[in-house]
């Protein structure tokens, strides 16, 4: 979707600072959450300076100390902004941007940081991130930029596929970039075809691509301009004969990711399962709205791809509606709670800025109950979040002291059993009841 201009409502409560400082919004726990305003990233990169500090710690003051400073620098034009540690938030015509200060000595850093042996994995795994959003997303921006240029249909075939991934409740399990660069792929490698020259029809080879593709046995190898050289693209290949086992379950190179990195945690095996199985069954529902209808078939409804199997869940955990603040993005969109305009505190107030409860539920509960479950969302006004048990977990077995989280013993037994009641009363709990 379209970034939003930042709303106002009864559903957050203003807090006014003292002074010249700037007032923001915080969102009210009696209340409904207040409707989602998205913040738009910008990367600022520094210039190469012998100034900055060598420790990773002093590095990020500086990026504070300027952040402080932009933001003061800013008030006095009377635009409204909101410094943090880690970036600063600058809302402008409505629109929030979140600028980030990028420069390659906190990468080098983050990557070789002499520490404990967790600490550093955490540091390097941070810099990999950082090196992608500050150096390497840019890059691939201002190329697919250059591609909807050229195709036409392209954005809004990038759009509709992924609209139709977050629809099936996929939401955090397979990432936006890559959805894009499988949308491209189709429109740069059509040998058989011309490049699709409607939304839809790009749309359709999307699922086609995703069903037919074997992703066991093939690699997808993005190639715009060919920027990869054709010697290098059968090392490529090679490679991945030899080295299937362990390379992502959907392994994708590109320019800007020669080594797939990007899906080396998401999609998971049965992640890409479930979503080939999916698009297998919307590419034939699709095909066969397109054909001559008989006069006594039944009228089909397009929205029908778009609305997940709930009967495949083990379990359906409902959010309050009030707690969606993304309810008017969904496929079938219900009445959300009336917001009641409020006094307007000028230019100076900034909104709640990326706060989706749903979105931070779901990440705690992947983050607690990892080995339990997986979870699946639309986090784009999903109101369902569905359950689906781990294998390992409903099996029984003999009671071990490391292994029996959400399990309980068999009455008159030494055997362990999955405790779905009280998972269950977890969810409740973290939830808000």
């Amino acid at each position: 979707f379209p970034p939003s201009l930042a709303p106002s409502g009864r559903s957050f409560r203003a807090l006014q600072s003292e002074g010249d400082n700037p007032s923001f919004l915080l969102p009210c726990p009696d209340l409904s959450s207040p409707r989602y305003t998205p913040a738009l990233t910008a990367v600022l990169n520094r210039a190469i300076s012998g100034k900055w500090p060598n420790e990773l710690e002093a590095v990020w003051r500086v990026k504070t100390a300027f952040y402080l400073e932009l933001s003061q620098q800013l008030r006095k034009i009377f635009i409204s902004s909101l410094p943090t540690r880690f970036f600063l938030d600058v809302l402008y015509h409505g629109f929030v941007f979140r600028f980030q200060v990028s420069h390659f000595k906190e990468i080098q850093y983050l990557q070789n940081y002499p520490g404990p042996v967790d600490v550093s994995t955490q540091l390097s795994i941070h810099g990999s991130e950082l090196l992608f959003d500050t150096k390497v997303l840019p890059t691939y921006t201002a190329t697919i930029h250059g591609l909807t240029q050229q195709f036409s249909s392209l954005s809004a075939a990038i759009r509709l596929s992924k609209r139709w991934v977050h629809s099936q409740m996929l939401s955090g399990l397979v990432p936006d970039v890559t959805i894009e660069m499988l949308v491209v792929f189709v429109y740069l490698h059509s040998e058989l075809f011309s490049s699709p020259g409607h939304h839809v029809t790009g749309f359709l080879r999307f699922l086609s691509l995703l069903s037919s593709h074997s992703w066991e046995t093939l690699p997808i190898i993005l190639n715009p301009s060919n920027q990869i050289l054709e010697d290098e693209v059968k090392e490529i290949e090679v490679l991945f004969s030899k080295l299937r086992l362990t390379l992502p379950p959907l392994f994708l190179v590109s320019p800007w990711d020669r080594e797939s990195k990007i899906t080396s945690a998401t999609p998971s095996l049965p992640v890409l399962n479930r979503l080939t199985l999916l698009a297998r069954q919307a590419h034939r529902y699709l095909s066969s709205l397109f054909l001559p209808q008989i006069d006594t078939t039944p009228p089909l409804d397009i929205k029908t791809v778009f609305r997940p199997p709930l009967m495949d869940f083990d379990v359906i955990v409902r959010i309050k509606l009030k707690f969606v603040p993304r309810a008017i993005y969904a496929v079938d969109p219900l009445v959300a709670p009336p917001l009641v305009e409020i006094e307007q505190r000028g230019r100076k107030t900034m909104p709640v800025v990326a706060f989706d409860p749903v979105e931070r539920l779901v990440k705690e509960l992947r983050t607690r109950f990892e080995r339990i479950a997986l979870f699946f969302v639309d986090e784009w006004g999903g109101r369902d979040i569905g359950v689906v048990w781990q294998p390992s977990y409903q099996l029984t077995d003999r009671f071990r002291v490391n292994q029996c989280g959400g399990k309980k013993l068999e009455p008159d037994s030494q055997l362990m059993e999955a405790n779905v009641v009280a998972i269950l009363n977890d969810f409740r709990i973290l939830g808000g009841d």
